[in-house]
């Protein structure tokens, strides 16, 4: 039978009780730089304060509603793997397993919250950097007429090894839109002729009256990406160029 709410919020008030005092026990008392207030109705707020170089952060948490989520997800647990008769034996493991997964989560919890700001900030930077290679690149590119590729794939692929998955993730979703710049997958046709250049050698050649080879560039440019193909209508329709259907 699943706990009902007030048990649930019961079991929570004494699961966070008991990892606090382990957890100044474990930290000779010093709550691993916690700050822990009481109120009258027992009540817990947690506050703290890191700076680890990327300013100051200062932080209230309030952790009970969180320890309550635990105790549920613990008790879901439980039932997953093992069915326990007893009531008592029940609410005693899913409090044992709670108070694990609490004190687990309060020892780190000032270094983790610490390392957003530097996360971030690291993040920015990586960002800034890929954004101005492609620029560059984009504006060599123009004026060469050669192929100007930043392939960043494996400076994401170290940070992924450090920050997850996810974070690769987060990195190719704010720069996949460059358009000289290879941020995931293998290497394909655009890599060898992105449409930036294509679009700078036409605006050439028509300059240049060759309008053999602007049809012949257009056409190379309407099989390079299918998802951008109207895009690149659009670009070329400004300049006069009409594409036909692929298969035209």
């Amino acid at each position: 039978m699943l706990l009902t709410d007030a048990e649930t919020k019961q079991i929570a008030r004494k699961v966070l009780a008991d990892a606090l005092e382990n957890v100044a026990k474990c930290s000779g008392g010093s709550y691993l730089g916690l700050k822990v207030i009481r109120t009258d109705a027992e009540d817990v707020t947690l506050r703290f304060a890191c700076d680890f170089g990327y300013g100051l952060l200062k932080c209230q948490y309030e952790p009970l509603p969180g320890v309550e989520r635990i105790v549920t997800q613990c008790e879901q647990k439980l039932d997953e793997y093992y069915s326990v008769d007893s009531a008592d034996a029940r609410i005693y493991h899913i409090t044992m397993m709670a108070e694990a997964a609490t004190v687990t989560s309060l020892m780190d919890l000032r270094l983790k919250i610490g390392d957003v700001p530097k996360d971030n900030a690291e993040r920015g930077v990586l960002i800034a950097s890929v954004l101005m290679r492609d620029s560059i690149a984009g504006f060599y590119e123009q004026k060469t007429l050669t192929p100007e590729i930043v392939d960043v794939r494996q400076e994401y692929d170290d940070a992924a090894a450090e920050a997850g998955a996810a974070y690769r993730a987060e990195l190719v979703a704010m720069t996949k839109q460059l358009s000289n710049t290879i941020v995931a997958g293998k290497p394909g046709r655009r890599e060898r002729l992105t449409k930036s250049l294509l679009l700078a050698c036409i605006n050439k050649r028509r300059a240049e009256g060759n309008e053999e080879t602007v049809a012949l560039l257009a056409r190379d440019l309407n099989r390079d990406d299918e998802r951008g193909r109207n895009t690149v209508r659009k670009a070329l329709k400004k300049h006069g160029i009409e594409l036909k259907n692929r298969n035209n």
